[in-house]
């Protein structure tokens, strides 16, 4: 069985200027900022690139 990759590519960025924008410095989070991969709380047992991005992004508070 092939693995697809995470996330799908409807997630990917499409217009993003901002390169502080990127899933470790997201509220949404849930792993150590240096960590290359991680959890994310929208997609709960999944690892994310910490440098990707979504349309979900929220600044930690």
């Amino acid at each position: 069985m092939r693995r697809k990759a995470w996330p799908p590519s409807h997630t990917q960025r499409k217009i993003h200027n901002d390169n502080a924008q990127l899933c470790n410095g997201c509220a949404l989070w849930q792993s150590k900022p240096a960590d290359a991969q991680g959890n994310c709380a929208l997609f709960p047992g999944k690892q994310v690139s910490a440098k990707g991005w979504c349309s979900a992004w929220a600044r930690k508070a």
